[in-house]
């Protein structure tokens, strides 16, 4: 058995995603405890190997794929792409012949082009990478699923939050894609589900499963309930929070966390350059007497769960601080602006029930709104806990359930 994985963070600096993958991979490998499990990487030393089997695949290869110009001219270059989404084999050798790679690049295109063309399963671990967010990357990732699809594998996105798709080719793209996978699972249905509708894709092979980190929340509980402010914000594009916004976020916790006598807990999930959220955070509890100062060196997952049992409640701007908070229930207050973080939190609210509120910072009185929210939060902490903790055990079993079936698809 080979197994070819694409995961949502080549260089292995979120947490969230790390999480997901290492969920993802420790799933397999009880499945298949004598497979190969390949995931591609840039950073093969921070790679989780929960098991013997799980090795690294370069990158370099899967890049030289997509981005390596070895037909100049725009005319031939759209004739190139053309070539190698329809018939991946033939412009491989085409590629390699004429190319003009390197021994070194013609290694690494090898590598890739045969972990897609014998893997027996192509597996896409966790994210939310297919949406007009990231346009390149979702391209890319449907298009190395449809040539496995193509070249004989079978295809399963697993833990996959879909959407908003508002280009055309890309919806076109995700729904021939989406069409010939044996098995998604969503992490939320929401809004995975009205997109597939409207995308021709039956549900027949399809799951929802909450968010495949869920399981470390779960597996690293400890039963105790702290009096901290846990906080986070992510300042990146995709989030579009400006530094007026964190400002202004800062202010209304700092005096909340004096008011309650509540120390603010940092809670980091991104240490993508440009966009670590323990700088964000740092400027957020800037004149707190709580500061942490050790928030840089928070890198994994139960790490993160640990530093969330120090807190009462969590107010947040990352997707996945808000995934591990309550599915330790802890109630959680969501600080978005772009309709892509928006999307994401009503999924997660909706997967949990209770407990998530969701405040627009693009509102007037937002402010207000945030202490409102977290007064609120404090105040219905220990009501909210059992049924979010039950929400958590009833995704875990949706998503073993859905792995199962992966077993199948082989018997």
């Amino acid at each position: 058995m080979r197994i070819l994985v694409e995961p949502s963070d080549y260089i292995i600096r979120n947490i969230g995603d790390t999480a997901m993958m290492t969920v993802a991979l420790e799933r397999l490998g009880k499945l298949w405890p004598n497979s190969r499990i390949q995931v591609l990487t840039d950073n093969p030393a921070e790679l989780p190997r929960p098991g013997r089997n799980v090795e690294p695949l370069s990158l370099a290869g899967r890049r030289l794929w997509f981005d390596h110009v070895w037909w100049t001219q725009e005319v031939k270059g759209k004739i190139r792409r053309s070539l190698r989404r329809t018939y991946p084999s033939i412009s491989y050798h085409a590629f390699r012949r004429w190319g003009g790679l390197s021994a070194n690049e013609i290694a690494h295109l090898s590598a890739f082009f045969e972990a897609i063309s014998e893997s027996d399963l192509i597996v896409v671990t966790g994210m939310g990478g297919i949406t007009s967010a990231f346009p390149k990357y979702a391209h890319e990732l449907l298009e190395v699923v449809r040539s496995a699809q193509r070249l004989g594998a079978k295809t399963a996105m697993l833990g996959q939050g879909l959407g908003p798709i508002e280009e055309t080719e890309l919806r076109k793209k995700a729904g021939a894609t989406f069409r010939r996978l044996h098995l998604l699972a969503l992490r939320e249905k929401r809004a995975g589900l009205p997109l597939l509708k409207a995308l021709k894709v039956p549900i027949e092979r399809t799951y929802v499963t909450g968010d495949d980190a869920v399981e470390i929340a779960v597996s690293n509980a400890t039963g105790e309930v702290g009096n901290g402010i846990g906080v986070n914000m992510r300042f990146a594009n995709y989030a579009a929070i400006a530094h007026n916004d964190i400002e202004k976020v800062g202010q209304v916790l700092r005096r909340l966390s004096k008011q309650l006598g509540a120390p603010l807990v940092g809670v980091p999930i991104s240490r993508v350059p440009g966009e670590e959220d323990a700088v964000t955070i740092a400027k957020l509890i800037d004149d707190s007497e709580n500061v942490d100062a050790d928030l840089a060196a928070i890198h994994l997952p139960h790490q993160v769960v640990h530093q969330l049992h120090r807190c009462r409640l969590l107010v947040t701007g990352s997707y996945h601080a808000g995934v591990f908070a309550l599915s330790c229930g802890i109630p959680t207050v969501a600080v978005v602006r772009s309709p892509y973080y928006v999307d994401k939190f009503l999924g997660l609210a909706d997967m949990f029930g209770t407990g998530c509120q969701i405040i627009r910072v693009d509102e007037l009185d937002f402010t207000d709104a945030l202490e409102e929210a977290v007064s609120k939060a404090w105040g219905s902490a220990e009501e909210v806990r059992a049924p979010l903790l039950a929400a958590a055990q009833f995704q875990l079993r949706q998503g073993y359930e859905a792995y199962a079936t992966l077993r199948e698809l082989f018997r």
